[in-house]
């Protein structure tokens, strides 16, 4: 399995957001979808991607 990629602090602070209850199924698909891109640092820009794709 391909190592979880690093959250910078924008993308954390952006991922503040996100409702409790979801929140840990939300970061799962966010990192899942980093490393299925091969991308090793998780930005405020990838989460909107990443949303994009899911249609959240």
């Amino acid at each position: 399995m391909a190592e979880k990629p690093r959250w910078t602090e924008d993308a954390e602070k952006a991922f503040e957001r996100v409702p409790p209850f979801v929140r840990e199924m939300a970061r799962r698909m966010m990192e899942d979808y980093a490393i299925e891109k091969g991308i090793s640092e998780i930005t405020p820009e990838i989460l909107k991607e990443a949303r994009a794709k899911y249609g959240m």
